[in-house]
């Protein structure tokens, strides 16, 4: 198996790379930190931030299913949520 130690680019965020690397599953806060950068990269906004919600969640549900399946790769199974 090989090994990350770190990478320049910023085009997969850190927290990815690690959770690839190591071969696990992701924590909360990285769930939510990489779900963040998706919704940013993508022009969303802070979709998690205080007092700003969407009108259904559906936007949460999206980004938290990409962030896990960016997180795990193809082994992710998507939830029912």
């Amino acid at each position: 198996m090989w090994k990350v130690t770190g990478s320049s680019s910023s085009l997969f965020a850190a927290e990815v790379i690690e959770c690839v690397a190591e071969d696990r599953e992701p924590t909360t806060q990285e769930l939510y930190a990489v779900a963040e950068r998706i919704g940013r990269d993508s022009g969303m906004g802070p979709v998690f931030a205080w007092g700003i919600s969407a009108t259904d969640n559906a936007a949460e549900r999206y980004l938290l299913r990409a962030a896990h399946a960016a997180l795990r790769g193809a082994e992710a199974t998507p939830s029912t949520a």
